[in-house]
């Protein structure tokens, strides 16, 4: 979790915001004629992607760093472990032969 990943999450969701409310909201508030149900449909998957973009943004950036010498998904210090597999969560260590 890096303060630069925080901030730049942020800003993209910031600038997403915008975007929601001229789609499904500003098909609603707009008081179209019924034949035009093909726009809503596009207006509500454009938003759901939106949504979904900003939803994995903050997924990345609230993911631990990659620290080296940790494992890959819980960040258990790995350096000195000779078993195969994580102790903390399971995961299979690679290994590099030398």
């Amino acid at each position: 979790m890096s303060p630069a990943r925080i901030t730049l999450a942020t800003a993209l969701s910031l600038l997403a915001m915008p975007c929601l409310g001229f789609g499904v909201f500003g098909m609603l508030a707009s008081f179209e004629p019924p034949g035009s149900w093909g726009f809503f449909a596009f207006y509500a998957v454009l938003d759901l992607g939106i949504l979904a973009a900003a939803v994995l943004f903050w997924r990345w950036a609230l993911s631990p760093a990659r620290v080296p010498g940790t494992c890959a998904r819980c960040g258990y210090p790995i350096q000195t472990i000779t078993a195969e597999r994580c102790p903390e969560c399971g995961t299979k260590i690679p290994r590099i032969d030398p």
